[in-house]
């Protein structure tokens, strides 16, 4: 509609992401999730006999809410390595020239860009990895809510 370009797709979710914030003032926790372009040797790791999309986060350097989205990557990768040993990739860090190094995140202190897998895996494989996903992140968000936070 717009004639934007691959490259545009922030701008794009950019207006879902401050829409949902505008209208849900306590949203405590905004996911952009991808897949990696990696290859599925790189991208997947068998836990206990099930295979598993490797997780990688990616967090924006070039504004002012990156390091409160920092810290919260750290504490979800820090979980995930204690659970399930293998599963993540680790956090990458981006800024500078020729990179995005917002990636919306400058939206609020609570956004993640978690890249599950690559293109090859399979639903299985990604499904296996939101299932984990979603009792860290539930844990998290339960612990904050215990703490007042």
């Amino acid at each position: 509609i717009n004639g934007w370009d691959y490259a545009s797709s922030y701008k794009a979710s950019r207006f879902y992401m401050l829409d949902a914030v505008n209208k849900y003032d306590s949203l405590e926790l905004l996911i952009d999730l991808h897949r990696d372009s990696i290859n599925k040797n790189l991208s997947t790791v068998d836990i206990n006999g099930k295979k598993y999309a490797k997780v990688l986060f990616v967090v924006g350097l070039d504004h002012n809410n990156y390091e409160p989205n920092l810290t919260l990557a750290n504490t979800l990768n820090e979980k995930i390595k204690e659970k399930y040993p293998g599963l993540s990739r680790g956090i990458m860090k981006k800024k500078g020239a020729g990179v995005n190094g917002i990636y919306n995140q400058d939206v609020a202190g609570h956004v993640i860009l978690i890249e599950c897998g690559g293109m090859e895996n399979n639903i299985e494989e990604v499904m296996n990895t939101v299932e984990v996903l979603s009792i860290i992140i539930s844990e998290h968000l339960g612990g904050q809510n215990e703490s007042g936070g």
